[in-house]
């Protein structure tokens, strides 16, 4: 129950300011000349999902290799392409 009510007056004070204006939020400073689309975000975290998304499509077209040699291409072949997909989208998707 205290947990509870915490949380809720957690909810409705405001949030912390930096000495130039700018919210604090989720250990980012979020300035108001951020772009909009994503605020804080640095380009190391930009690089980092861009090599994510890169291995697991490279792990998809690695199963999907294998996966010609196995006694069950098509199935492999399935699997393969949801990789690719979820690695495709991951990629070039919205946020």
């Amino acid at each position: 129950m205290r947990l509870l009510v915490s949380l809720l007056v957690g909810a409705v004070t405001p949030q912390p300011k930096s000495p130039s204006g700018a919210l604090l939020h989720r250990n980012l400073w979020v300035t108001p000349e951020s772009d909009g689309d994503n605020p804080g975000r640095r380009p190391m975290e930009k690089a980092v999902a861009y090599a994510t998304s890169a291995l697991i499509v490279g792990i998809g077209v690695w199963i999907f290799v294998a996966g010609l040699a196995s006694s069950s291409p098509v199935l492999w072949s399935v699997v393969a392409i949801v990789a690719i997909v979820v690695g495709l989208v991951s990629a070039f998707g919205p946020i």
